[in-house]
């Protein structure tokens, strides 16, 4: 890499955190799912980064957005944290695929082999990371309870990742990805500089 590419590198890789940052403060609830499980599309930066850069610099990017909410968070890190560990498992399963053949279908294969496993990743960061962060401030049954106020099936936990979290991050990585794909695909090239 000469140093005009390193340049550019860096460059984007700073231009993609910076994106990424400023659109995961603008995040809104879902219609019948827990109001704490909230939509950006934060994401969509990390998915082109790891078309345009591989899945190395897209957990970068990732890292870097979370690190710049922890300046702002109201979740103590605990949020950030488990974003990180969602969105890297997603930007690194993207990476990979895509780096070992780069043509469309392999980009398709995978943002859905990245879905189901950011989906895993959520289950588990709930499961372990976010629930007992949260239980410090409030008892278990309250927060059901406050989920249950939105969809009367979720009644305990089993049911709040069944009916929340994983419909929750699927919806989020397959709307991520059928954003990035064609952003990538039509613009990657020419705003970024990188062949496809």
């Amino acid at each position: 890499m000469n140093i005009n590419s390193k340049t550019r590198f860096i460059a984007t890789t700073g231009m993609l955190s910076a994106i990424s940052a400023a659109l995961m403060f603008f995040e809104f609830p879902l219609p019948f799912l827990p109001p704490f499980l909230k939509l950006d599309l934060s994401d969509v930066p990390v998915l082109i980064g790891a078309f345009v850069l591989g899945p190395l610099p897209a957990l970068a990017i990732t890292l870097v957005k979370d690190l710049i909410h922890l300046l702002v968070t109201t979740s103590g890190g605990v949020g950030e944290l488990a974003d990180f560990l969602v969105t890297g498992s997603l930007a690194l399963s993207v990476g990979f695929i895509y780096m070992a053949r780069k043509t469309t279908l392999f980009s398709i294969l995978g943002c859905l082999i990245g879905v189901f496993v950011m989906t895993i990743m959520g289950v588990v960061s709930n499961i372990y990371i976010i629930l007992p962060f949260y239980e410090n401030f409030m008892p278990i049954d309250a927060i059901l309870a406050m989920c249950a106020k939105i969809n009367p099936v979720i009644t305990n936990v089993k049911s709040y990742i069944i009916f929340g979290v994983v419909p929750f991050n699927l919806f989020k990585g397959i709307l991520v990805a059928a954003i990035a794909i064609p952003v990538y695909k039509r613009l990657g090239a020419v705003i970024l500089g990188f062949k496809k």
